[in-house]
């Protein structure tokens, strides 16, 4: 079938679709536009906000809120320091403001890495009776983030495609699982993926009409990146692999003018970044002396005895002491990576596309590859302005598939999304055939992606593509973040409720007490014989876990659970729970669980 597009000048059909930058700024929008956008805006927020109310605190998020409060309250950095502070900041202030009681004295220095989870859990102990409540209202501000991010997702597909591609990249965004899985929690992901998407959006305007404030906005949105995940330091080889694409596509006589301007620009934009860098950091500890710097990692002791750390550098210590443990982990890895019923500390190269396949709509991926096809039918027209979206994308995909020993989940690869679907909003500037067609091609392929994303409802976290496995047998490919991160523990005391169970045997992968949801249980070690067994996915399947919630805490062993890993669960709570009746099981290698 023929793509056509009709040439106005001469009336004659061209086979090939245009695909190229329709506006070279932004028009006003028309109503219709605007409350279509606020609608799908909606949309977004209430599914996340109805999903987030009955989830109790994933893994991480246990710690990111309270770090956040007690950065607050004491301006000390050093508690959780593996991440730079903005999104804990941004969330945790809802705490103090809601009379949360949040210690301030410095603690748990020996526990090392623990140390945030241990602050966690006093945290927790001491809030017992509104910690559920905290959770929801520090998950707020988060949705406002996302919001933010649905809006510049949508105005620059407008700006590239216009009113159809912001349309179609918005929608797109509004109901992704994964977008919306993440965007409830308190984590930086969702702060990073806001603020790279804007950074390069920031980017691309300014090197198109180089100025002053277009600059300084860019330096401005670069600064909250390299304060969300240090993954953002990415954004600056970027910064220069798109000013030479740049200077590669202006006229001859352009080029030097713009060299100029954009070097200038460029140099601007750093030095504001720096300085949010260290506003960021309340100016602590800055600069920093990297020779004095207690490090870990082989990159940062390379650094050390390079002659770059030869003068101080004008970064706090807490960001550089971050960035080094961070590093470290990235080198030799944390807990054992999973992937199809294997376990790797090294992980692997391919971990992260197969992931993608797993967990994104087939929908999706149908229109990005339909996107991809119609743009190299076109001899890829608009190279420069597509590449602000797929450079950085190959650039991430790269860095985290071969230079990465942490494959604990799709979410690392979340950056990637919004701009993945600015380039699907591509697909507003094709004519693809007869009208009837295109009609019917769109029908469908919205159809595929509603049903498939209000069906993940309100278990977006534990989405997988039902087309390659179906949620239930997902645990044999894919755990950890992309599954099973400690999210349904609310969930588990509705399931006990409605089977009339009083109490319940149980090994739960999380922080959160059981107890502050109503649930009495006991652990796997004492497994009584009337009772049934939930048993996080996690913990079934191998990943080895200490139970922080019960005192003294336990390790939850790869063998504890061997015996169930391929036994069908008589039930699923949230897909991350697995419900097995005892019953008629022994008890054997149950009680293989060691105390810390």
């Amino acid at each position: 079938m023929a793509f056509k597009r009709k040439n106005k000048q001469d009336g004659q059909t061209s086979t090939r679709p245009r695909f190229e930058s329709e506006t070279e700024g932004f028009r006003p929008l028309k109503t219709w536009l605007v409350l279509t956008v606020v609608l799908l805006l909606l949309i977004h927020i209430g599914l996340a906000f109805f999903s987030l109310k009955d989830k109790s605190p994933t893994v991480d998020e246990f710690a990111h809120l309270t770090a956040g409060a007690y950065y607050l309250k004491t301006g000390d950095f050093s508690l959780y320091g593996k991440n730079p502070p903005l999104a804990k900041l941004w969330c945790g202030w809802p705490l103090l403001a809601a009379g949360a009681k949040v210690r301030g004295e410095p603690s748990f220095h020996e526990a090392g890495d623990w140390r945030p989870w241990i602050y966690g859990t006093q945290f927790m102990r001491d809030n017992p009776e509104q910690y559920h409540r905290l959770f929801i209202y520090g998950r707020l501000p988060n949705l406002l983030f996302s919001a933010c991010l649905g809006l510049v997702v949508f105005f620059w597909a407008q700006a590239l495609f216009g009113p159809r591609g912001g349309l179609i990249a918005l929608l797109v965004y509004s109901l992704s699982p994964n977008m919306l899985g993440h965007a409830r929690l308190v984590t930086p992901d969702l702060s990073l993926s806001l603020f790279t998407t804007l950074t390069l959006f920031l980017l691309w305007r300014f090197y198109k009409r180089p100025a002053v404030g277009s600059a300084t906005l860019t330096g401005l949105s670069l600064g909250m990146a390299l304060l969300s995940k240090f993954t953002g330091l990415l954004l600056l080889p970027l910064f220069l692999i798109l000013y030479f694409v740049e200077i590669a596509f202006r006229p001859a006589g352009q080029k030097k003018i713009f060299a100029t301007k954009g070097a200038a620009g460029l140099v601007a934009a750093c030095l504001i970044a720096l300085l949010v860098l260290n506003i960021g950091y309340g100016l602590r500890e800055t600069p920093t002396n990297v020779r004095q710097m207690p490090v870990g990692s082989r990159f940062f002791q390379g650094i050390s005895q390079s002659p770059l750390s030869a003068f101080p550098w004008p970064v706090p210590q807490d960001y550089l002491e971050g960035f080094d443990r961070q590093q470290r982990d990235v080198e030799e890895g944390v807990f054992p990576n999973y992937l199809n019923g294997r376990f790797s500390q090294e992980g692997w190269w391919y971990y992260f596309s197969y992931a993608w396949l797993l967990k994104t709509p087939l929908a999706v991926q149908i229109a990005l590859l339909l996107a991809l096809g119609l743009w190299g039918w076109d001899r890829f027209r608009g190279l420069k302005n597509i590449a602000y979206l797929l450079f950085p994308v190959v650039l991430l995909w790269v860095i985290l598939s071969f230079f990465n020993n942490i494959n604990a989940g799709l979410r690392y690869l979340l950056p990637a999304f919004p701009l993945i679907f600015v380039f699907i909003g591509s697909l507003g500037r094709f004519q693809l055939g007869p009208r009837l067609f295109k009609r019917i091609l769109v029908v469908f392929l919205i159809g595929l992606f509603l049903a498939d994303s209000l069906m993940a409802f309100p278990h977006y976290l534990a989405y997988f593509n039902p087309v390659f496995t179906s949620r239930s047998k997902a645990r044999f490919h894919l755990i950890d973040s992309n599954l099973d991160w400690g999210q349904d523990l609310k969930h588990l005391k509705t399931f006990m409720d409605r089977q009339g169970l009083d109490k319940i045997t149980l090994a739960y992968f999380g922080h959160a007490d059981p107890k502050i949801y109503g649930i009495d249980f006991d652990m796997a070690s004492n497994i009584p014989a009337e009772a049934p067994l939930a048993a996080s996915v996690n913990l079934v399947m191998g990943l080895p876990y200490p139970a922080t919630y019960v005192d003294p805490p336990v390790w939850i062993t790869p063998e504890t659970l061997a015996w169930l890993r391929d036994r069908k669960p008589d039930a699923q709570v949230g897909y991350s729970i697995l419900i097995y009746n005892l019953e008629n099981l022994t008890r054997r290698n149950i009680t293989n669980i060691s105390r810390t």
